[in-house]
């Protein structure tokens, strides 16, 4: 099996920017669970996934009644998580490391968790819709 190919089916969510972040963790959770995840890796999916499209909200300006899409497979390099939504461009690569915004809860901390945990396989913008693609290595925890 080659290195991107999948080993799952992908899983699907679409969702309305106000319930983005419920029905997109709650993907990540379910997903986790069905594909016998790792504790470690499965904490790790549902964490990156929560900092993305909270990030999407809080900064990229997705609204509600905006159409956010977020996709998981898992292939043999661990989950590949695709992300689609209609907010500002914003590709994770070109960030500065965080200085925190909000001391009392340690804002900018989310996006160097995900810049650690995930490897960026692709972003792209076109027309306003961005496109976001990343692995979560699971170390071979994952079948």
């Amino acid at each position: 099996m080659d290195a991107g190919e999948s080993k799952s089916e992908p899983w699907t969510v679409r969702c309305d920017g106000a319930d983005a972040v419920r029905g997109a963790v709650t993907l990540a959770r379910d997903f986790g669970a069905h594909h016998g995840l790792a504790a470690i890796a499965a904490a790790r999916l549902a964490i990156v996934i929560e900092e993305i499209v909270t990030n999407a909200i809080e900064h990229g300006r997705v609204a509600a009644g905006d159409q956010v899409d977020l996709s998981l497979a898992l292939q043999s390099g661990g989950v590949r998580v695709v992300f689609v939504e209609p907010g500002l461009p914003f590709d994770p690569r070109q960030a500065t490391p965080a200085t925190p915004v909000h001391e009392q809860r340690g804002g900018g901390a989310g996006l160097d968790l995900v810049k650690h945990w995930t490897r960026v396989v692709d972003y792209r913008t076109v027309d306003g819709i961005n496109r976001l693609e990343l692995i979560l290595p699971c170390n071979g925890d994952a079948d």
